[in-house]
C-alpha cells in the first residue's frame, strides 16, 4: 500500500515539519483549505473564427474570476457567470473564491482559434496540509486506542527528491491494530528495505510512524585508454539517493573513437537510477567510420538502454510506465530541429510561414532566415524528407508507402487525413533518417538529467516559448543552451513529430506506440507556448496532414552495431 503521507486522511489536520535533530519535538502549521482550480474547455460556435470557452472548478459554491489582459485575478476582476466568446487568440487567467477557503491557485488558458485548442497550465500550486505529530525516542501513550494498546503503524519512505518535510514522504506499508508496549523504541519497528535506512520515530495517541530516509550510492565511470572527458581526467563520480535519477557525465571523447555506452564488469548498461550499491562503469569504445558510422556535422551519438519499467521518474512520465519493458537504441541524432536551409535543400523549397528571428530578438529576411526550424510541415511531409535525405546520403530509407520507399511514387503528401499515408510503415533496420518514436524522444530530451525542461529547471535556459518570445515567431536553433546528450531546442521553438500515433500508453504497449489513432504525437513544445507545455514529459497530438506554424522535427538514424 503506497500513498502519499499527506493524504493519511484518519488524523491529519494540521501540517507540520519534522525536527530531525532532536526528540519530542512538534511544529504547528493553521490549517487551510484552498479552492479547486479552474478548469478551461472549448467549443465551436455557429459563427465561423469563433470559439466558446468554458470555466469550471470542482469547489461547489466557489465563484469564478479571470482576466484577458496578463494581469493577475482577483475578486474584483471579470465574474465568469456564462461562456465567453472569441474570435482571437486570447490568455485567461482565472481564480476560484469561496468565502471561508483560500483562493485556488491561478490557471492560465491560451486559446487558438485557427487550431481549435486550448493550452491550460497552473501557475501556483497549493499543498494539502498534514496533520500534527511528535518526534520520540521510544513509545510514551499507553493504551491510546484501548487497554490492549493497540495502534496503527505506518512505514513511510522518503521520496526521491531528498527533501526533509513530512510531505517529502510516502507510506510504504501499513500495519493496523497493532499491540505495540509502552518504550517500544525504532530498533523494535524498523524494517528493512533496500536502499533506505530507519531514521525517526513518532507517534500520536492513535498511530506510530517509522520515517526511513534513502541512502546515497555513488557510480564512478571510468573512460579507459582510448579517451578522456573534455576537462582531461579519466574518472568521474556521480553520487545520488537510491532510486533517483542519475545523470552521467558527458560522454568521453578520442580522436579515432566515440563513446557508445557505459558498461559494468558483467556487461551490463548502466542504469538510468541509482540502485542499492555504489559500482563503476568503463566505456564502451567504437572505431570512428566503423561499419559506415562516421558521426556527421550536426549530429551526436547517444548510447542506448533497456528501461525495465521499475524505473521512477522525475517529471513523472506517461511513456516509461510501470512494467513497460523499452529498449532503446544507440542513435546518430541531429543536435537541432531540422532548418529551413536543410529543409529546402532536400525538398527544393521552404514552407515555413512563422516568423524568423535571431536571439536577440530581430527580424530576420532572406537566406538569414535559413538557420531557424523549418515550420508548417505535417507528419506526412516530415517521412517524405527523411526518406530523401537517406537516398541522398545512400542510405536505407526506413519508410514504405504501397510497397515503395521512394516518395516520387508516393504522390502529392496529402492535405486531408488518407488511409494509404496512414498505413506507411518503418523499417527500425534501416540505417536511414527517421522520426524517433515517442519514447526515443523522450529519452534524448530527458538527457540523462533529472530536469523539467530539456537541460535545466530554468526554462529561459533552454527554451524559446511565449514569454520569451512575445508569440513572434521561430529562433536560430542552439542559440540556447543543450540538454546533457549535447542536443539543442528539444523543449520549445518548434513541437517536433515523432513516428508515434498517439494513445494511452500501459505495460503491454508496443515500443512504437499505438497501432493507429486520430492523431501523431508531437512533443517539445513551441515559440507560441505556454511554459508548461515545453516540459519533457509531456504529451501532445495532432493530425498528419495538419500543418502549424509552430510545429516541425528532428531525425535520427539507428548507431550500427
Amino acid at each position: 500500500m503506497k500513498n502519499k503521507f499527506k493524504v493519511i486522511t484518519l488524523f491529519m489536520s494540521m501540517m507540520v515539519i519534522i525536527a530531525f535533530a532532536s526528540c519530542k519535538t512538534e511544529t504547528e502549521y493553521i490549517t487551510k483549505e484552498y479552492a479547486a482550480s479552474v478548469t478551461f474547455t472549448i467549443e465551436e460556435t455557429t459563427t465561423e473564427g469563433t470559439l466558446a470557452v468554458v470555466m469550471a472548478t470542482e469547489t461547489k459554491g466557489a465563484k469564478i474570476y479571470y482576466t484577458v489582459d496578463n494581469s493577475v485575478p482577483s475578486s474584483e476582476s471579470t465574474e465568469y457567470t456564462e461562456k465567453v466568446t472569441v474570435n482571437k487568440d486570447t490568455i485567461f487567467k482565472a481564480i476560484a473564491i469561496k468565502e471561508g477557503m483560500e483562493n485556488s491557485s491561478i490557471s492560465v488558458a491560451k486559446v487558438l482559434i485557427k487550431e481549435k485548442t486550448v493550452e491550460v497550465e497552473v501557475e501556483k500550486i497549493v499543498e494539502k496540509e498534514v496533520e500534527k505529530i511528535v518526534e520520540v525516542e521510544k513509545i510514551v501513550y499507553s493504551s491510546a486506542i484501548s487497554e490492549t494498546g493497540l495502534y496503527t503503524v505506518y512505514q513511510i519512505q522518503q521520496e526521491k527528491t531528498g527533501g526533509k518535510s513530512i510531505e517529502d514522504y510516502e507510506v510504504f506499508e501499513v500495519e493496523e491494530n497493532r499491540t505495540i508496549e509502552v518504550g517500544t523504541t525504532l530498533e523494535d519497528l524498523k524494517k528493512s528495505y533496500e536502499g533506505f535506512t530507519a531514521k525517526i520515530l513518532a507517534q500520536n495517541e492513535n498511530a506510530i510512524y517509522v520515517f526511513y530516509d534513502r541512502n546515497t550510492f555513488t557510480y564512478t565511470f571510468q573512460t579507459g585508454t582510448e579517451g578522456k572527458f573534455e576537462d582531461g581526467t579519466i574518472e568521474k563520480e556521480v553520487s545520488g539517493l537510491y532510486g533517483a535519477t542519475c545523470t552521467k557525465p558527458k560522454a568521453p571523447i578520442s580522436e579515432d573513437y566515440y563513446c557508445s555506452k557505459w558498461l559494468d564488469s558483467d556487461g551490463n548498461v548502466a542504469p538510468t537510477t541509482f540502485g542499492a550499491e555504489n559500482k563503476t562503469f568503463v566505456a564502451s569504445w567504437k572505431l570512428k567510420g566503423e561499419c559506415g558510422d562516421e558521426i556527421p556535422e550536426g549530429f551526436v551519438l547517444v548510447g542506448g538502454t533497456t528501461i525495465t519499467g521499475t524505473e521512477s521518474w522525475t517529471p513523472s512520465s506517461s511513456v516509461f510506465v510501470s512494467e513497460r519493458t523499452l529498449t532503446i537504441p544507440d542513435l546518430i541524432v541531429s543536435d537541432h530541429e531540422v532548418t529551413r536551409g536543410e529543409y529546402k535543400d532536400v525538398m527544393g523549397s521552404d514552407p515555413s510561414r512563422a516568423g524568423a528571428y535571431d536571439k536577440e530578438g530581430n527580424k530576420l529576411t532572406g537566406d538569414d532566415v535559413l538557420n531557424n526550424p523549418v515550420n508548417y510541415v505535417n507528419w506526412y511531409d516530415a517521412i517524405v524528407y527523411c526518406n530523401k535525405l537517406s537516398i541522398k546520403e545512400n542510405l536505407t530509407p526506413c519508410y514504405r508507402i504501397d510497397g515503395s520507399t521512394d516518395p516520387d511514387d508516393w504522390g502529392e503528401v496529402p492535405t486531408s487525413s488518407n488511409s494509404t499515408w496512414n498505413a506507411a510503415t518503418c523499417d527500425f533496420e534501416a540505417n536511414g533518417y527517421r522520426l524517433p518514436t515517442e519514447a526515443e524522444w523522450e529519452w534524448l530530451a530527458r538527457g540523462g538529467e533529472n530536469y523539467k525542461y530539456a537541460g535545466s529547471d530554468n526554462v529561459d535556459d533552454v527554451a524559446w516559448y511565449t514569454s520569451n518570445t512575445n508569440d513572434t515567431g521561430t529562433r536560430e536553433v542552439k542559440t540556447k543552451a543543450p540538454n546533457g546528450y549535447g542536443l539543442y531546442d528539444m523543449s520549445g521553438n518548434v513541437y517536433e513529430w515523432c513516428w508515434d500515433w498517439y494513445g494511452s500508453i500501459s505495460s503491454s504497449s508496443a515500443a512504437d506506440g499505438a497501432a493507429s489513432g486520430s492523431g501523431r504525437v508531437y512533443r517539445g513544445g513551441s515559440w507560441y507556448s505556454l511554459v508548461n507545455f515545453c516540459q519533457v514529459a509531456n504529451r501532445y497530438r495532432n493530425f498528419p496532414n495538419y500543418r502549424i506554424n509552430f510545429c516541425g522535427f528532428r531525425v535520427v538514424r539507428p548507431s550500427s552495431k
